[in-house]
């Protein structure tokens, strides 16, 4: 599927936003001083799309922990070392990336350690704004 990115400036905190052209609603895309603008048929409304959220998935660390549920203080107090090793990786960090290749694993520890958390859900969980590192 092709998308078509834009740059939203009148929004605070402007970032990237994608919206999706499997219809190839768009045409002669360009880049126009600090515009991104392209050539619109006008037949569907862009409504009727929902962005795509490109911006990364970075979240705080404490809003990692959150999503362990019942289950946070339990691996927050653990004595197991490599539960221990996690905390800590974490904990020195400015945030997670919850797209990073190594969360699957310390994800795995946790599991391996007895506790019942669902990796998965954790890592697949959209960002909420509450969630994001503030800059």
């Amino acid at each position: 599927m092709r998308t078509v990115q834009f740059l939203v400036e009148h929004i605070p905190g402007s970032r990237l936003i994608s919206y999706p052209d499997d219809k190839a609603l768009f045409a002669n895309v360009r880049i126009v001083g600090d515009y991104v603008v392209a050539d619109y048929d006008g037949s569907l409304a862009l409504e009727d799309y929902a962005p795509i959220d490109t911006s990364p998935r970075h979240i705080t660390v404490g809003a990692f922990f959150d999503r362990f549920g019942d289950q946070k203080y339990p691996i927050l107090s653990s004595a197991d070392p490599n539960v221990k090793a996690l905390i800590t990786d974490c904990t020195v960090r400015e945030y997670i990336d919850l797209d990073s290749s190594t969360l699957p694993g310390g994800l795995q520890m946790l599991v391996d350690a007895g506790f019942t958390i669902d990796p998965d859900a954790v890592l697949s969980a959209p960002v909420q704004d509450s969630e994001r590192p503030r800059r």
